[in-house]
């Protein structure tokens, strides 16, 4: 049907439906196994089904010369042999004579049988007889045995085996070159298959010569249908959608869905870390309460937090969750963060971008808030797991400056990195600045911090100060962020 639109004189695959012209090394192959049938012992081929094992038996049954060539049946019976080869109901012995009179001078015979898996112990017995019978009277009978199996059941078998050859499958070049030249020998003028058809005819057939003609007649009659001239990709998938006895859509939705979740996999492994480390507001902050001034101490004080559990509430903001038995400034050798009391205003704390832990005290009672966010009349207080917003000036009049935030620590415990400090401080510079875009080059730090302060817009001087460090922990979600009014 399809060799009239191609513009071919004859169907790819007609007077070769196995594909042994596409194998071009099955003559290399028949050489060497035939090299090995002129001794007195068994010759065991074996493959998957479809790897072209019947056909290399062919081409070996013409290589064999000066022999007597006997292709047989694996379904025979020791009668049925003696009457293939002789005619008539004789025993071994005459048998054997009778082979070794025909062979003459050469005094050889050969013995194909395909699916050797397939012949009767009976009958597995009696060749070996023969074989024996033939040997004593000074002549050799090699058998040719093809199998899916690597090994006979039998032991005898096994011990008689003097070459034993594994058929290999086509590889991706031979598959396609095959294919190439079965084409340009039915008149191809041009080439009629994508190299992506090819190695997806290869794909599917898995290397099997009877597999990827079938493949091959299937994906012609999908590009002719569709009334293209040349054989795509997808026409060699809807060969193999039909020759599985499925349908196209089912294998591309499979390959979208493998493609997103590799995606997401790529997304999740890259960004997720980063924001479970930054403020997570959204799962702390259960409710936001706008509070007048003349009502914010009477609510504030009712649910102030204590010590530790502001402590907790604090490290819960740098991305760590802590039992109020264990948030303290004591642990801040486990997480790398590195506890700093501060007396200071509120703008001067700001200009940090950090939230910070304060001490309130309404009253009588002393309580600890986090502030979260910082506007130009109004400030965020996070506490008793809500946030509360109070005007600047009532957070003066209640909070005496004292306040304390985390910074991150080099394991040195320096207040700042630079290319002359310590290996292990360099390292984990190093590190953090490989999670941005500054890939420092080797042994030059300076350059690389002072890239990243040209690119944050802090002072470019090469050491990695107070500021660089909270500013490049912030860029990277090692550090949370203090919220102004410009961010909103």
């Amino acid at each position: 049907m399809y060799r009239s639109w191609f513009g071919l004189n004859n169907y790819l695959f007609k007077q070769d439906a196995h594909l042994s012209s596409l194998a071009c090394r099955y003559h290399e192959y028949a050489a060497s196994v035939t090299a090995r049938l002129h001794h007195n012992g068994i010759v065991w081929i074996y493959g998957e089904p479809g790897v072209g094992k019947s056909e290399l038996l062919k081409i070996c049954h013409y290589a064999v010369e000066n022999s007597v060539r006997i292709v047989a049946s694996p379904t025979f019976s020791p009668d049925d042999f003696t009457l293939l080869l002789v005619g008539y109901p004789a025993s071994v012995n005459d048998i054997a004579a009778t082979l070794l009179t025909r062979s003459s001078p050469a005094a050889h015979a050969v013995m194909m049988i395909d699916n050797a898996h397939l012949l009767p112990v009976r009958t597995i017995y009696w060749l070996l007889a023969l074989q024996a019978a033939i040997h004593q009277q000074s002549g050799t009978l090699s058998l040719l045995l093809c199998s899916h199996s690597a090994a006979s059941e039998i032991a005898e078998i096994d011990r008689q085996i003097i070459y034993r050859w594994r058929m290999p499958a086509l590889t991706r070049s031979q598959c396609r070159q095959g294919i190439l030249k079965a084409a340009a020998d039915c008149g191809a003028q041009s080439p009629i298959f994508t190299r992506a058809a090819l190695n997806r005819i290869w794909r599917a057939g898995a290397g099997k010569p009877a597999h990827i003609s079938l493949l091959t007649e299937c994906a012609l009659m999908s590009a002719m249908l569709r009334k293209k001239k040349r054989v795509s990709w997808w026409d060699s998938l809807r060969a193999e959608c039909d020759l599985n006895g499925t349908t196209v859509f089912p294998a591309l939705r499979r390959g979208i869905l493998l493609l997103i979740m590799m995606l997401a996999s790529v997304v999740a492994w890259q960004y997720i870390p980063q924001l479970l480390t930054r403020y997570p507001q959204l799962t702390l902050v259960k409710q936001r309460n706008q509070l007048k001034p003349d009502d914010a101490a009477a609510k504030l004080r009712a649910v102030l937090d204590n010590e530790a559990a502001g402590m907790a509430q604090y490290f819960a903001i740098w991305g760590y969750q802590l039992s109020p038995k264990l948030a303290s400034c004591d642990t801040f050798n486990q997480t790398s963060l590195m506890c700093v009391q501060v007396k200071s205003d509120i703008n001067t704390l700001a200009n940090s971008g950090l939230p910070w832990m304060a001490t309130l005290s309404i009253g009588a009672r002393v309580g600890y808030v986090s502030v979260v966010r910082v506007g130009k009349e109004d400030v965020d207080l996070l506490t008793g797991g809500q946030t509360w917003t109070v005007t600047r000036d009532w957070l003066a009049k209640h909070w005496q400056g004292e306040a304390l935030q985390f910074r991150l620590m080099p394991p040195s415990s320096g207040k700042s990195v630079s290319n002359s400090s310590p290996s292990e401080d360099k390292a984990w510079l190093t590190q953090i600045l490989n999670k941005t875009s500054i890939m420092p080059p080797p042994q030059n730090l300076t350059y690389a911090i002072r890239a990243f302060q040209q690119s944050a817009g802090l002072k470019a001087d090469g050491v990695a100060g107070e500021k660089t460090l909270i500013t490049l922990a912030q860029r990277v979600g090692d550090a949370p962020i203090l919220a102004t009014d410009k961010q909103e």
